[in-house]
């Protein structure tokens, strides 16, 4: 009889153990935009990890979920625990520049909810005619105010760019969107120096220009 109740009470324990709900990570957060801070809906939220094996770190990160956000930007992702030494969280949208950052594990708890929150910046571009086909002296100065905070590949507000003789070029260069973006053209034409001032409100996408002597 004492058997029978060992095997009853083993079966039990395994049963329980089989029922038992894995570990759990639920991260929450929003995801809004740069500059006017109002939520991106539809944005991806995607969480990956580094997978450990034999206790090292393998290379490279795989994809364990993802979630889109909702109207206000809120999102909420839940995933079993695996056992990692980082998470890679990625947003993206199009018309937005991906946002990217790592996240120790060692920072988020399976007992509670985890919060994560991050911004998005809307991507656009300058395409800025300069053309001087009537002044043969003639000199264009391109410079840019100071716009796209912490964006180290937009138009260099620190640079200045000089066009000189008979010229008809394109200058190229992004910015973040969602801002007023301002520049001065110098026409020198001799001794004689004209300053114009132009500001753009840029959204998203590509916006040609066009300067002449």
């Amino acid at each position: 009889m004492s058997r029978i109740l060992l095997y009853i009470s083993l079966a039990l324990l395994l049963l329980g153990q089989g029922c038992r709900k894995p570990k759990e990570y639920v991260v929450t957060g929003e995801i809004l935009e740069y500059y006017d801070r109002f939520g991106v809906g539809e944005a991806n939220v995607e969480v990956a990890y580094a997978p450990v094996s034999y206790g090292t770190v393998n290379g490279g990160y795989e994809v364990i979920t993802s979630a889109q956000t909702n109207a206000e930007g809120q999102y909420e992702l839940a995933f079993e625990f695996v056992p990692t030494a980082s998470f890679r969280l990625r947003v993206r949208k199009d018309g937005y520049i991906m946002a990217e950052e790592e996240v120790s594990a060692d920072s988020w708890s399976t007992d509670e909810e985890n919060t994560w929150n991050s911004l998005l910046v809307k991507a656009a571009s300058f395409k800025i005619n300069l053309v001087n086909n009537g002044v043969p002296n003639g000199r264009m100065l391109l410079q840019f105010r100071k716009h796209s905070v912490e964006c180290s590949y937009c138009c260099k507000y620190t640079d200045s760019y000089l066009f000189e003789g008979y010229f008809d070029t394109t200058f190229t260069c992004s910015v973040y969107g969602n801002q007023y973006i301002q520049y001065i053209i110098t026409k020198v034409d001799g001794n004689n120096a004209v300053v114009e001032e132009y500001g753009v409100d840029v959204d998203q996408g590509e916006y040609t220009l066009q300067h002449e002597f």
